[in-house]
């Protein structure tokens, strides 16, 4: 039951995300200010990090990148998450490829209602050739200006979840900045 919490450069590769899963949490500890406390893969404060081939199925947030650049996300299944499955914010940068994010449940944080990708505070993200589905709220959450979300390649699916502005596949708030490339938007309980 452990997470992994890396703040430097460094390069984590397992087999598959079948075959190495995680399924602890560690503290999300960071200059900047993030919204989960904990998350089955914290990235803080650093650059230049690549992690691949890997299952997450934390307890809390999936992933959480905060205040880090050139961040490569491949080749991972997040689970199960509570709250968030991957995070992204404090200006961090970065690539998610081929990620699969899916079964999310709602959290315990403010506003931590299951999305299955949440973006904010300047954060500047790729996700490309993925799959975000099964989550709640919305599949991709991007807030506040200067944050800026492409998505291309990508399937986001079956999102629920029971109130009057929610089930969303893609929810854009506070100037943040959404461009779609070949993306599928489909069964989702709201809006695309």
């Amino acid at each position: 039951n452990e997470g992994i919490a890396i703040d430097k450069p460094v390069h984590v590769s397992g087999l598959c995300a079948s075959k190495v899963l995680l399924t602890g949490s560690v503290e999300v500890v960071s200059e900047e200010k993030s919204r989960v406390d904990e998350a089955g893969i914290a990235v803080v404060d650093t650059a230049e990090v690549t992690i691949s081939g890997l299952g997450v199925l934390s307890p809390l947030a999936g992933v959480a990148v905060v205040n880090s650049q050139d961040v490569v996300l491949g080749d991972l299944e997040v689970v199960g998450s509570a709250g968030i499955g991957v995070y992204v914010a404090g200006g961090s940068d970065g690539l998610l490829d081929r990620i699969w994010v899916h079964d999310t449940v709602e959290g315990a944080g403010p506003g931590q209602k299951g999305q299955g990708l949440w973006v904010e505070d300047g954060a500047k993200i790729t996700v490309a050739e993925s799959v975000i589905e099964k989550v709640h709220l919305a599949g991709a959450y991007a807030r506040k200006q200067g944050t800026s979300l492409t998505i291309m390649d990508t399937v986001v699916r079956d999102v629920s979840k029971g109130g009057l502005y929610d089930g969303l596949g893609v929810s854009v708030e506070v100037n943040a900045a959404v461009v779609l490339e070949r993306v599928v938007l489909e069964g989702n309980r709201g809006a695309g």
